[in-house]
Parts: C-alpha cells; structure tokens; sequence
C-alpha cells in the first residue's frame, strides 16, 4: 500500500488531489515526469531537480522513481529475513 498522503504546514495530512506534469531537457532530449500534490502548481512553476547522466530519465522529481526506490527496499528485507530464517535452520 502507498501512501498518497501529503504533510500539511500544521502537521496533518490530507490526500492528494493532484498530479503535477513537468519536464526537462537533459543531454538534448526532453524527459517527463509527475507526482502527487495536495495543492496545484501554477504551469510555468519551476523547481530543481537531480538527474542520473547515465540514466537521465531516472530523477528526483518523480513520485515514479520513489515508489520503484521503496519496492525495492522492501523485496530485498524480505529476502534477507528469508536467508536468514534458511541458514538458522540448516
């Protein structure tokens, strides 16, 4: 299960209720990207991200790149507790 929830100013969350688009040029080719928010950017809001430059696509705006992040935290706890749970009954 994802959290789509978003930390308010006052600590609570609410749900978020939009998808902001963006895009941006690396090495000469325009990539996309989106995430969740609570409240909507304006078009033409700028902000700053990072890039792999050997894998432009994958950057630190998109909601995409942390979802695929924690799925891949979780299988491998998962196969650690396996291993270790196999080896203790050897």
């Amino acid at each position: 299960m994802v959290d789509e929830s978003i930390p308010t100013s006052d600590g609570d969350y609410q749900p978020a209720k939009y998808v902001i688009t963006f895009s941006y040029i690396a090495q000469g080719k325009t990539y996309v990207g989106k995430y969740k928010a609570g409240s909507p950017a304006e078009d033409g809001h700028t902000f700053e991200i990072q890039y792999d430059p050997s894998r432009p696509e994958r950057n630190t705006g998109s909601d995409e790149q942390r979802l695929w992040v924690r799925v891949s935290v979780w299988v491998a706890a998962g196969a650690l507790v396996f291993l270790i749970v196999w080896l203790s009954n050897r």
